[in-house]
């Protein structure tokens, strides 16, 4: 069962989020999901506070638990986590 550690805030990074966007994102029409649907809700939750708390990313929760980054963040999360991406990886933030 995964989980998501209460000190998750201070453990994600640029970097992290762009290994994890890289393994586990998915460009999404106008914004970019996270797939976290192995999370239950109340972690889903704090994942979200943390991108509102850490990078001012405006987030939802879409169907099966995912989180997506709206439309108004995207280019603030593609600016974050673009200089990490492997180049054979970048089709998946559309660069």
């Amino acid at each position: 069962k995964k989980i998501v550690p209460l000190n998750i805030g201070s453990l994600l990074t640029e970097r992290s989020l762009a290994f994890w966007a890289m393994d586990d994102g998915d460009n999404h029409r106008s914004g970019y999901i996270f797939n976290t649907s192995g999370f239950t809700l109340e972690d889903v939750k704090v994942l979200q506070a943390v991108f509102k708390d850490n990078w001012g990313l405006e987030t939802s929760i879409h169907s099966r638990n995912r989180l997506y980054v709206n439309s108004s963040s995207k280019n603030k999360l593609l600016n974050l986590i673009r200089p990490h991406f492997h180049h054979s990886m970048l089709y998946k933030i559309n660069y």
